[in-house]
């Protein structure tokens, strides 16, 4: 059987639209959901306070958060931990540190907002920042085992430009860069259909470093009074 020019181009137009529809498929199919943990609520006691209030995609950077409070209580802190849109004020601590995941060179709105609104309490006290970005796990693993370059770290600093906006009474803070996480299966599905192009990257993985979170805990705990 002869199977003619225009047959040809009609199914390999089926077959290349067959192709693009299945791929769409699979970017728009359903999430596998948030780990974010769930809230610490404030134990009683006499010992120092500390909130941790953190901004997180699909629990990530909640994780890091939760290793962090694992470490300042063996510290002896009696902790709290909300993600920014349960988080409490922050005037009945002693401290508070607060960190978020980087969406778009920037950090997380629901933390910008708790930040800003709280910001001269914030400055009032012993606080700490920290942010985890795919962006900062890229460049430690261009880096073949270095630490960021202060360079990098200038590089960085510039997510926090609209928190720091918002909130100027901290824009001389310090800030902790860590590395993330980063699955497709777990984003949105507008997001992971512009995620790539947006970031210019389909980097993905799992590149958090548990003890490098709970060491930064202990020494800011340690050393800012």
């Amino acid at each position: 059987m002869t199977i003619s020019r225009r047959s040809i181009l009609k199914y390999s137009a089926y077959a290349a639209a067959a192709g693009v529809l299945g791929g769409g498929a699979w970017q728009l199919r359903p999430t596998d959901g948030s780990d974010a943990p769930d809230d610490i609520v404030l134990p009683a006691g006499s010992d120092p306070s500390l909130l941790i209030v953190y901004g997180s995609m699909t629990g990530s950077t909640g994780g890091q958060a939760l290793w962090i409070a694992e470490a300042a209580q063996a510290q002896g802190y009696r902790v709290a931990l909300y993600s920014a849109e349960a988080a409490p004020s922050p005037e009945e601590f002693d401290r508070v540190l607060i960190g978020s995941a980087i969406r778009a060179a920037s950090w997380l709105d629901p933390v910008i907002d708790w930040v800003g609104a709280h910001a001269a309490v914030i400055a009032a006290r012993p606080h700490s920042l920290f942010q985890c970005s795919m962006t900062c796990a890229g460049m430690l693993l261009g880096n073949d085992g270095q630490p960021l370059s202060d360079a990098q770290c200038d590089e960085l600093r510039h997510d926090c430009d609209s928190m720091f906006t918002a909130a100027p009474d901290i824009s001389t803070s310090d800030v902790a860069f860590f590395p993330g996480r980063l699955e497709f299966s777990r984003l949105t599905p507008m997001i992971r259909v512009g995620y790539p192009f947006v970031a210019g990257s389909f980097m993905q993985g799992d590149f958090r470093d548990r003890a490098g979170c709970k060491a930064w805990a202990v020494n800011e705990l340690a050393n800012r009074a």
